[in-house]
């Protein structure tokens, strides 16, 4: 790992694609020597792209949600890095995750 400079922040980036789901049952309360039941049956409720960003040095994490995950999206996510978390940077280094993901 490199030493900490403030003008060049270590930032790693990771996204993912997460499927939201709703329960369709409404789980069986708790009765005596009885533990809440709840069935595994759901809805899908579509999907939301995750993307983050996470700089080990500063002590920092930015993630952004979106409804999908086109490119544009993408330089969104970038812009909003540069200009209004990272404003002060010299420039943004991009580097390996200390972890083989962010997500699991």
């Amino acid at each position: 790992m490199r030493p900490h400079d403030p003008g060049r922040p270590l930032v790693c980036l990771d996204e993912a694609a997460k499927q939201l789901v709703s329960a369709v049952r409404l789980p069986m309360p708790m009765t005596p020597g009885r533990t809440a039941r709840h069935n595994y049956e759901y809805k899908r409720a579509g999907t939301a792209n995750l993307f983050i960003a996470f700089a080990p040095l500063e002590g920092y994490r930015y993630v952004k949600v979106t409804s999908h995950g086109a490119k544009g999206d993408y330089a969104q996510f970038l812009a909003d890095l540069s200009d209004k978390h990272f404003a002060d940077a010299d420039k943004i280094v991009l580097g390996a995750c200390p972890s083989s993901r962010l997500f699991v």
